[in-house]
């Protein structure tokens, strides 16, 4: 199937996909459209024998078979109940008709609104299930305005949809009550509008280009404007709010004109399509004229239901080709979309098999190399080997981009070793399943994120099973936090602002430690958990890490030594590589890299 340019293979099986849950709606619309344009058709054909009866002609031998029968049927009766009962006849198909319309169109737009939330949820879930790879790559604002203003777009895409089938079958009756009034006619009416579609196909054929410029230019504009709100504080510190909003005003001007363009030639499809409709009807007129002679006594019964229909035809190509002008314009969303959605085309944490219970003991890194670019000609790690034993506190050290991290993000799972293994009591950390593993992970990360929610919630976000306010309580007792968080607002009920922004960089943090002692896991990663700490406040919460540390297995990532000093042992990292390790009061003696970081600081 062609539409415009488009070739849409891949749109079609993605919007065939959200449609499918729906096949017993879409049926029953489909059925509705049909009911209703054969009662608009029976209301047109019903007019037939009504304007024979007014002329005074009984015409029936020179009707059509069907239009014959209904002036049969009513041939029994005197003229004034024939009057009636056609009059009648044409008010109830009519009435009908608008009530079957109006049911079947109340069910076109409850399928839109489904179709648009089903596309959201779906956008969302592909979004969250692929791999930090991608999110690492994608703008943030492109996403917002995919999963969520794409999906609004394609609701009008569906709607236009419905509109285009009713119109469809409308058409389909239509001409077929021309050809029972005159196949010749037809036949003509049929080769004119068959050159009008050419014309319009011209004109169509460059909105879909059109079209795609605007769909890009929103997405610019969206990520732009997110962009710049999240880096507000820095705008403002250096005074360039005229230089952003010069630069948003920009991108807003190219998505303005871009818009206008559409909207330009959106617009003159109904003037054009009404145009050369009218010129359709006098060519046809023309025709009858020359074709129908003035004597023959069905003329006034067969020449004006006729116009009258090429009148409503030339009205349904209207409303067809203005919602085919809509639906080009929205292709480009369904093919934006369609790709979102995608996770072939996406980096994937593939999920274990093997349900994890239990670290028995050890976690060993056998000659690990992985490097965020895809080339590998920067390796953030290159053939790294240790173990961290079971129950031992192990502190990862190293100057800042020597791979420290990288090796956390590799124990999360966030990405996958390109060679070598992760062993997890020698199983491979891949073949765990990735739910049952990490449920028993706890980070607190150095890029601390406070959701818009309650202090309550923030802490209990990590949290399996729900849990009561005396546990978030004490977990946050324990952090250092309780203090703080009393004295804010409304305490434990207060809400934290977009990224915590009623906080210090210092209560984030410690929000963050409280909802990984609530989580209370068994491999916890502590990545600079106290990076932004005071020194007071750090020797505060040591006390309570060194008690949460107890019979668990931690690795500790610092540039900070005085919170690695209780440390089993220390592993030191140069350039990605290993190059010392040993308990820090031993690499202390041996005065090479980690002395000299030790003596740096």
């Amino acid at each position: 199937m062609k539409m415009g340019r488009f070739a849409l293979k891949a749109e079609q099986k993605f919007l065939l996909t959200a449609f499918k849950p729906y096949k017993v709606v879409i049926g029953l619309f489909l059925a509705g459209s049909l009911l209703a344009t054969l009662l608009d058709g029976i209301s047109i054909g019903l007019l037939v024998p009504l304007l024979d009866y007014l002329q005074g002609s009984p015409g029936v031998a020179g009707l059509p078979g069907p239009l014959q029968w209904l002036a049969n049927s009513l041939a029994r009766y005197d003229i004034e109940t024939k009057l009636l009962l056609s009059v009648g006849c044409v008010a109830i198909a009519v009435l009908l008709k608008n009530v079957m319309l109006a049911l079947t169109m109340r069910k076109g737009e409850w399928l839109s609104t489904q179709i648009r939330a089903d596309l959201r949820l779906q956008a969302v879930d592909t979004v969250l299930t692929a791999g930090i790879e991608f999110h690492n790559n994608a703008k943030r604002g492109e996403l917002i305005e995919q999963t969520v203003n794409h999906p609004q777009l394609l609701q009008v895409l569906v709607i236009h949809l419905a509109e285009f089938i009713i119109q469809s079958f409308t058409i389909l009756i239509l001409l077929t009550l021309l050809f029972l009034l005159s196949w010749q006619l037809s036949l003509l009416a049929i080769m004119i509008g068959s050159f009008c579609a050419v014309i319009m196909k011209g004109y169509l054929k460059r909105l879909s280009g059109l079209a795609e410029q605007e769909e890009q230019a929103g997405r610019t504009l969206s990520h732009t404007v997110q962009e710049n709100f999240q880096a507000i504080a820095l705008i403002k510190s250096f005074h360039r709010e005229l230089k952003q909003l010069a630069n948003i005003r920009n991108k807003i001007n190219v998505h303005k004109a871009a818009s206008n363009r559409v909207a330009f030639r959106l617009v003159q499809v109904q003037p054009l399509t009404e145009a050369l409709g009218v010129i359709s009807i006098c060519v046809l007129l023309a025709a009858a004229s020359l074709y129908i002679s003035p004597n023959d006594g069905t003329l006034l019964s067969r020449l004006i239901p006729f116009f009258y229909i090429i009148v409503r035809v030339t009205g349904s190509l209207r409303f067809l080709t203005g919602s085919l002008g809509l639906i080009q314009r929205n292709l480009p969303y369904l093919k934006s979309l369609s790709e979102l959605v995608r996770l072939d085309n996406k980096a994937v944490i593939a999920d274990g098999r093997r349900r994890y219970k239990c670290l028995q003991r050890q976690v060993v890194f056998d000659s690990v190399s992985f490097s965020y670019d895809q080339s590998g000609k920067k390796p953030a790690l290159k053939d790294v080997s240790f173990t961290i034993a079971k129950g031992v506190t192990t502190a990862i050290v190293g100057k800042s981009g020597a791979g420290k991290s990288t090796v956390a993000k590799l124990l999360l799972r966030l990405f996958e070793a390109q060679d070598g293994s992760i062993l997890l009591d020698d199983v491979p950390l891949a073949d765990f399943q990735l739910a049952s593993y990490l449920q028993n992970v706890g980070i607190v990360s150095q890029d601390t994120f406070i959701f818009n929610q309650t202090v309550k919630e923030n802490i209990a976000f990590g949290a399996e099973e729900p849990v009561s306010d005396e546990s978030i309580i004490d977990a946050a007792i324990k952090a250092g936090a309780h203090e703080f968080i009393v004295g804010l607002r409304n305490g434990y009920d207060t809400t934290l602002g977009d990224r915590g922004v009623k906080l210090s960089g210092g209560q984030r943090q410690r929000i963050s430690i409280a909802r990984a002692i609530l989580k209370d896991p068994e491999i916890l990663i502590l990545d600079e958990a106290t990076n932004e700490l005071d020194a007071i406040t750090e020797r505060a919460i040591q006390q309570a890490l060194k008690e949460l540390c107890h019979n668990r297995t931690v690795i500790i990532i610092a540039h900070r030594f005085s919170t690695i000093q209780h440390a089993g042992q220390a592993i030191v990292f140069h350039n990605g590589r290993v190059v010392e390790k040993g308990s820090p009061q031993q690499l202390l003696k041996n005065e090479k890299e980690y002395f000299d970081l030790v003596q740096a600081q």
